[in-house]
């Protein structure tokens, strides 16, 4: 018993010390991880995932703290681009308790029930988050091949995973494309689908591709697949010369199963060689909303349009109205003509309409300081329904320029209607950066 006795202190000595080094670990791998502004990898993600339910600010202020932590933020949102996304048991079990147990138990464990689910449903959507944060970062080609043993895993969901996270790389892309390629040819239709995608997204490096775009266009296996082989050629350009013969025939009336078919072909073959008449021709006497919506992403092929682009601008139904002078905007050439423009058209427009809200969102777009965009918005604001000018407010880069419209905002912080009071709270981060 003595000796019993002498040997319990050591022991509690040594369980005590064992507690401090594990502590002491721990807290080093925390807080030895690199930060940007105090939080580290994890937390700019989580972040991120949160970034469409709470504020615009949030999520690209996230997006800047992951793309400078690239060397960590790389490999992290890799290995969960890669995950399948499932219910941990934990959660399970909590699901099963909020749907089994008895009413009066779960009152009280309502609140904390319920952000548990909502916990579940962000740990479910982790991989596609991921996998949508990689596409907005672009980041490196030589972070991304990491995901090559995947590629001949013999599952192919994890194949899947690997040829969409390829098709996010930025620089070196080109890399990527020969572990993309010998997917198009797969015998499974989400494999050489996901792969003619990435290699589109992937633009110009995708140049070492044309070869077999060029065979998928000679046997088509559908029609939703030569459109796709089409945009892709499309979107690697002047690189994809030599497939010109092959579009060129199906963009003859005919030989395509659809307009849409005729309509991407032509679009591509410009993007491509701008002096392909044919297809010049073709969209000038065709030019509706479609054509336009597609020149959003061929904006080198829009510049081969201005005459008629400010035709539509100068009197259109609305759709078309918007989508030429978005695409003025985007290719820069006139601005004060495009602003004479859209201020004729808010002239004309009733208040209240349509016509008079998209007008001033367009004009504020253009100049943020405009009075009559000003004016128009204060007179939104002090209305009954102050939610979309609040919401264009939101969505506005330049809305942080605009101080004369803060009062207004700061006012409806504390409007009785609890909607109006959580946008304007929104509207304020949005536009100041303060709670």
């Amino acid at each position: 018993m003595k000796i019993a006795s002498l040997g319990q202190p050591r022991w509690r000595s040594l369980v005590l010390g064992a507690v401090i080094v594990w502590s002491g670990w721990l807290a080093w791998q925390r807080w030895s991880e690199p930060r940007w502004q105090g939080r580290n990898v994890a937390e700019w993600f989580r972040e991120f995932q949160l970034s469409p339910s709470r504020n615009l600010r949030n999520g690209r202020e996230a997006l800047q703290a992951l793309a400078a932590l690239k060397d960590h933020s790389g490999p992290f949102l890799i290995h969960h681009a890669q995950t399948i996304g499932e219910f941990s048991p934990f959660f399970k079990a909590t699901a099963w308790v909020s749907h089994k147990a008895p009413r009066p138990l779960l009152s009280p464990l309502g609140p904390l029930l319920a952000r548990l689910e909502r916990q579940a449903e962000l740990e479910l959507d982790r991989p596609v988050t991921a996998r949508r944060a990689l596409g907005e970062l672009r980041l490196p080609a030589k972070l991304l091949l990491q995901v090559r043993p995947a590629l001949s895993d013999p599952n192919p969901i994890q194949q899947l995973k690997a040829i969409q996270i390829l098709g996010t790389a930025g620089s070196g892309a080109e890399e990527c494309v020969p572990l993309l390629t010998p997917f198009l040819g797969s015998t499974n239709p989400s494999l050489s689908q996901s792969a003619l995608r990435s290699i589109s997204e992937l633009g110009e490096a995708s140049a070492a591709a044309v070869p077999e775009l060029i065979r998928l266009l000679a046997f088509p296996e559908s029609p939703g697949v030569t459109f796709a082989t089409l945009k892709a050629l499309g979107r690697i350009g002047p690189k994809a010369a030599p497939a010109l013969p092959a579009i060129r025939a199906w963009g003859t009336p005919g030989a395509a199963t659809n307009r849409f078919t005729i309509r991407q072909a032509a679009l591509s073959a410009l993007a491509i060689d701008p002096g392909q008449i044919w297809a010049s021709d073709w969209l000038r006497t065709r030019l509706d909303s479609g054509v336009l919506s597609h020149f959003t992403t061929f904006t080198n092929v829009a510049a081969l349009f201005v005459p008629e682009l400010w035709h539509w601008a100068e009197g259109s139904e609305l759709e078309e109205w918007l989508l030429s002078v978005d695409l003025l905007n985007q290719l820069k050439l006139d601005p004060n003509r495009l602003i004479q423009t859209v201020e004729r058209r808010l002239a004309s427009a009733a208040p209240g309409s349509d016509d008079e809200l998209n007008s001033v969102h367009r004009l504020f777009l253009l100049q943020p300081e405009h009075p009559e965009a000003l004016r128009i918005m204060i007179r939104h604001l002090q209305s009954a329904d102050p939610i979309w000018v609040l919401g264009v407010l939101q969505n506005s880069v330049v809305g942080a320029e605009t101080s004369s419209l803060l009062p207004e905002v700061r006012k409806l912080m504390v409007a009785p209607n609890p909607e109006i009071q959580r946008q304007a709270k929104q509207t304020w981060f949005e536009l100041t950066g303060q709670p």
